[in-house]
Order: C-alpha cells, then sequence, then structure tokens
C-alpha cells in the first residue's frame, strides 16, 4: 500500500503478469490487517514485495494470505 499526493493506492498483477496502479480507499484495522473499503476487485492480486513501477512486466511469486486469527474481543462479537 503506498500514498501519492495524499491519494492511497496498491499496485496489482494484471494481464500478461504486467504491474497497474490501483486506487484504493481504506477502512479500519482488523485483527492487524487493513481493509480495503473499495478499489480491489475480488480475486485481484496484489503485488506485496519487490521494487516495480506501473506497466513493468515481472515474475510473480504467487503466495496465499493468511487467514488472520480473530482477536479474543472480536471472537465475542463486541
Amino acid at each position: 500500500m503506498g500514498t501519492d499526493q495524499g491519494n492511497n493506492f496498491v499496485l496489482v498483477l494484471g494481464s500478461n503478469n504486467t504491474v497497474e496502479f490501483r486506487p484504493v480507499t481504506l477502512g479500519s484495522v482488523v485483527d492487524g490487517l487493513r481493509i480495503i473499503s473499495s478499489g480491489l476487485q475480488t480475486g485481484d492480486k496484489v503485488i506485496i514485495k519487490g521494487l516495480v513501477r506501473p506497466g513493468m512486466q515481472v515474475k510473480p511469486n504467487i503466495v496465499p494470505m493468511q487467514t488472520p486469527t480473530p482477536t479474543e474481543s472480536a471472537a465475542q462479537g463486541k
């Protein structure tokens, strides 16, 4: 996740393994993970590591996202 002139964005893997710039709206932090409230679609692959720029072609190393462990207050519905 990055910021450009006050606007939040992520870089995602596009067609032909090309890096794409995606503006996003941030939500709250839940169990240590930031919620993206808009700007991403189900199945988008967010680039989390490496020095890349939009338009670059990359060789991705796809890793599964870990499922967060709910905090005690979240488990109790608070």
